[in-house]
C-alpha cells in the first residue's frame, strides 16, 4: 500500500481525480469538523441535510454514500459516523479502521484519500493513527493508495517516521 499526503484544504483536493473520498463525522459536534465541514460547504450542504433529515447522524458504524460531482473530481464521497468525539480510543479507532477497509472492498475502491477518524479534532496522534491503520490494512493487495489529510507538518513527520521505522517499505510520497 502507497500512503500519501494531502492538507485538509479542498483546493489541494481539486487535482485529484479519485475513486473514493472519505470522512468520518461524529454524532455529537457540528458543525462536523475538519475535512467533512468544507466539503458540506462545496456540496452546498449535502452533509447537512443528511444530518438534519435524519437520514445520517454520526452514529457509530453509520455510512451515507453521496456523489460529489460536479463539485469536485472523485466518483463518490463516504460519509461515515465516529460515534461520540469523546468516546474515540484506540481500539474504538481501530474497529473504524476495520469497518473503511471492508467498505472499501465492498466498494471496490483501490485508491482512496481519507480524513481517519478522530484527526480532525486531534483525538488521537497522527503516528498512534498511522500505526494502527498500517497494522489493520498495510498489507491488502486490495489497497493500492490511502492518500491520508494532514497538515503539512504531520505529514512531514510521518514520511520521516515511515522511511525510518519501515526501512521505505512503504511507497511514500511527499505532502503535496
Amino acid at each position: 500500500m502507497d500512503i500519501k499526503f494531502v492538507p485538509a484544504e479542498l483546493r489541494r483536493l481539486d487535482p485529484f481525480v479519485g475513486e473514493l473520498l472519505v470522512v468520518f463525522v461524529p454524532e455529537d459536534v457540528r458543525p462536523a469538523p475538519g475535512l467533512a465541514q468544507a466539503l458540506d460547504f462545496r456540496l452546498r450542504g449535502a452533509i447537512s441535510r443528511l444530518l438534519v433529515q435524519g437520514e445520517f447522524s454520526g452514529r457509530l458504524g453509520e455510512s451515507a454514500l453521496l456523489s460529489p460531482r460536479p463539485h469536485l473530481a472523485f466518483d463518490r464521497l463516504l460519509v461515515l459516523g465516529a460515534g461520540p468525539s469523546a468516546g474515540l480510543n484506540p481500539q474504538i479507532y481501530a474497529a473504524l479502521v476495520d469497518s473503511v477497509v471492508a467498505r472499501l472492498k465492498q466498494e471496490g475502491a483501490r485508491r482512496t484519500v481519507i480524513e481517519l477518524p478522530g484527526r480532525a479534532q486531534e483525538a488521537i496522534s497522527p503516528e498512534l493513527a498511522l500505526d494502527i491503520l498500517l497494522d489493520r490494512a498495510g498489507d491488502d493487495p486490495a489497497l493500492d493508495t490511502w492518500t491520508l489529510v494532514e497538515s503539512s507538518e504531520v505529514a512531514k513527520r510521518l514520511s520521516v517516521r515511515l522511511r525510518r521505522d519501515r526501512g521505505g517499505g512503504w511507497g511514500i510520497s511527499r505532502p503535496t
